[in-house]
């Protein structure tokens, strides 16, 4: 399962490697659900527009730049009121390192293959510059960091910046068929 975010009536925002290896027609989107697969309004898929840049890439290492993918809803989302849209920046509009913004996911919760989230989970995470999320091998892995990237980290219990919520590297391909995706 991966997340997407609303970025319109009819418009989703995702990762690529969440999509590309599937037909439009095999993805649905669940949107105003905090529960994974259950509540919610089911969307069908109109069309699927991956970055044409983007490259599939390697669990044990490589690059996620260009990991990103716009989804056209064949039906609006505005008939759910539980939906709300993410706010995009600008085009060329910088990012303020050291800002705190909310990061929302069904990231993992223990390890890469079991904890999945089974509710919507949200954090606090402060942006730092690319130096800085290089050095974390706990956020970027083996994956290469570049300037395209925002890098947040939030403070945990320990008073140490950790990784606010981890992005997802577990099971991009899906065990069936088609493909969930749920609106965070």
């Amino acid at each position: 399962m991966c997340g997407a975010s609303a970025i319109g009536d009819y418009w989703v925002l995702t990762a690529a490697h969440c999509v590309f290896d599937y037909k439009h027609t095999n993805i649905r989107i669940r949107a105003g659900s905090i529960e994974k697969q259950k509540n919610g309004t089911l969307h069908g898929v109109e069309e699927i527009m991956v970055h044409p840049n983007y490259q599939m890439f390697d669990y044990d290492g490589g690059d996620l730049d260009e990991d990103i993918a716009i989804i056209k809803l064949k039906d609006s989302l505005s008939t759910n009121p539980y939906v709300k849209y993410v706010e995009l920046p600008f085009q060329g509009e910088p990012v303020v390192i050291g800002s705190i913004s909310e990061v929302v996911g069904w990231g993992l919760t223990k390890t890469m293959f079991e904890g999945e989230a089974t509710f919507l989970q949200k954090a606090k995470a402060e942006i730092v510059n690319v130096e800085d999320c290089e050095e974390n091998p706990m956020l970027t892995g083996r994956f290469v960091v570049s300037d395209n990237m925002i890098c947040a980290m939030g403070e945990q219990q320990t008073g140490y910046k950790q990784p606010a919520v981890s992005f997802s590297r577990a099971r991009s391909t899906a065990a069936t068929s088609v493909r969930d995706l749920h609106l965070t």
